[in-house]
């Protein structure tokens, strides 16, 4: 198959490189100062044939776009960028179904705007990495991604779309919603990411997550952080019912749901290695930002969410590497 991958990105790139090592074309629409780059270095755990994964270390060659038509359209940007990236594609007169892998907290109705001829489909990676200071791609990759049913995708070519994550030996789970679930999924994400922003050192985002994981006192507070915030996803109409299996572990009490925490994160490497290279702060920022202006809408009681929002105010006032555009929204809440 004939795929496009919009930029440079960790995910983007990540996928790319397995794609292609399943024997696809794969091609690379670059962005301005982005054209010197012909090969990237992808140092991966593989969880895909195996649960505690495997070290895979491999160069992948990057192929500028040529076309203007492919299969698929592979776009995973940071989540207030979305626009602009299918603008791009757009004003390029590029074409083909989107893939669309990146968190989405608007409604359909905004997202069938910003999408506008494009057909496309929502997915989600389980797994995910950083580009450190070298350009080398530290990822994970697990067995399955989260994707859209074919009753509910906008795309005619859904078999085809599954074949191509099945020649790269990826499988799927299919929500009962998928935009409700990346909602609460990143309910979730902002809780988490502000605790560890009240915790630990946003310069230092791996070792902050992991002491935030393995401190009782930390993990109590997370989960009564995401209480809160699956309140703010609850008040967007969500039947929360469907979701059961993601939610059922922060229905305990603090102490033992952050307990159940802990050992996931000790005894699964994937699932550890996952939140630790995980880093892009920016898109971190946007999204605890969105969660977080919803329950002020909401009026959601949310004192602890509340709590960890102004210590990442605080700190992020020492992060001068931060999108200075986020963080006047962030100074405004």
């Amino acid at each position: 198959m004939d795929i496009l991958i919009l930029g440079l990105g960790t995910i983007g790139t990540l996928y790319g490189s397995l794609f292609s090592r399943a024997g696809h074309n794969v091609e690379h629409f670059l962005r301005e100062g982005k054209e010197h780059v012909d090969c990237v270095h992808v140092k991966l755990l593989d969880g895909r044939l195996n649960p505690k994964g495997k070290e895979l270390s491999y160069d992948y060659k990057i192929n500028p776009s040529t076309k203007k038509e492919y299969d698929f359209i592979f776009v995973s940007v940071s989540s207030g960028n979305l626009k602009e990236a299918m603008d791009c594609l757009r004003n390029a007169k590029i074409h083909g179904t989107v893939l669309l892998f990146t968190g989405v907290w608007t409604d359909h109705k905004r997202l069938d705007e910003i999408m506008g001829f494009y057909n496309y489909i929502l997915g989600y990676p389980v797994g995910g990495g950083s580009m450190d200071e070298d350009g080398v791609l530290k990822a994970v990759v697990n067995e399955y991604v989260m994707i859209e049913s074919k009753s509910h995708a906008r795309i005619q070519n859904y078999n085809l779309m599954m074949s191509l994550f099945k020649s790269c030996d990826i499988t799927f789970e299919i929500p009962h919603d998928m935009l409700e679930w990346m909602w609460v999924r990143m309910s979730v994400s902002a809780a988490i990411v502000s605790t560890v922003a009240l915790y630990g050192n946003l310069s230092f985002p791996g070792p902050s997550v992991e002491y935030v994981m393995t401190n009782s006192k930390a993990l109590a507070h997370c989960i009564r952080t995401i209480r809160e915030t699956l309140l703010i996803a609850r008040g967007r109409g969500i039947n929360m019912n469907h979701f059961k299996q993601e939610i059922l572990p922060y229905k305990f009490p603090a102490g033992i749901s952050g307990w159940g925490m802990k050992v996931k994160f000790k005894t699964s490497r994937i699932a550890r290695e996952s939140m630790k290279r995980h880093n892009n702060i920016d898109d971190l920022m946007y999204i605890c930002y969105e969660v977080y202006q919803e329950g002020k809408r909401q009026c959601v009681p949310m004192p602890h969410f509340t709590e960890n929002m102004q210590a990442m105010l605080v700190k992020l006032d020492e992060q001068e590497h931060i999108d200075q555009s986020l963080y006047n929204h962030i100074t405004n809440f």
